[in-house]
């Protein structure tokens, strides 16, 4: 298992060099604090993969699922349908008051979840209070780092600092599991020339 801290964030370079060690199949562990992940990462990640940056940004945001499905798959599924009104209640407020409860995002009565339609990736979520901050764990099924990570991050600080304010807390750190990950030279390339650009 691979565990990277906030060093590895500094910049593409640092990223896709500790990428590029990953062994096919490995677990990475990672955690970072949400200003730990730099606009010009972000930037060089939009350019490089648009569709995977917006397709995650809908799935993080998105309430109320698209009725024709997602890229030719019959039903579609977003993160945060998941989190609110997948299981009949918003899982974000019952956690908030049993802090034991985890927010579940896959769902093991549906096929599709187990295979074929979409395979949600995130499988779960938990906060957790540590003095004056909140913190949260992610565990993730399976991670493309090239095309998601970096967009995971940014819309899990995203909700990481939703829910730091909602219960007057100061956001902290965010502990980051894959249980499998995955990546392709080509990724690192498009990757590391869209960083190249940005100046």
């Amino acid at each position: 298992m691979e565990v990277w801290k906030h060093k590895q964030l500094k910049s593409m370079d640092h990223f896709c060099y500790a990428v590029e060690n990953m062994h096919p199949g490995e677990e990475l562990l990672v955690q970072y604090a949400p200003d730990d992940v730099t606009l010009d990462l972000i930037k060089a990640f939009k350019k490089a993969f648009p569709w995977h940056y917006s397709d995650t940004q809908r799935s993080y945001t998105q309430h109320k699922l698209r009725p024709h499905g997602n890229r030719g798959k019959t039903t579609d599924f977003a993160y945060a349908n998941r989190a609110m009104r997948h299981f009949g209640y918003d899982q974000f407020d019952e956690h908030q008051r049993k802090p034991n409860k985890l927010i579940c995002l896959w769902d093991p009565s549906l096929i599709g979840d187990n295979f074929g339609q979409h395979n949600p990736c995130l499988v779960m979520v938990k906060f957790k209070r540590r003095e004056k901050h909140l913190d949260m764990v992610a565990v993730f099924r399976k991670r493309d780092l090239c095309r998601r990570m970096i967009g995971n991050m940014v819309f899990l600080s995203l909700w990481l600092n939703e829910n730091a304010v909602l219960r007057k807390l100061k956001p902290g750190l965010i502990t980051d599991f894959s249980m499998e990950t995955q990546w392709k030279k080509e990724d690192v390339k498009l990757l590391r020339g869209k960083w190249n650009e940005r100046n």
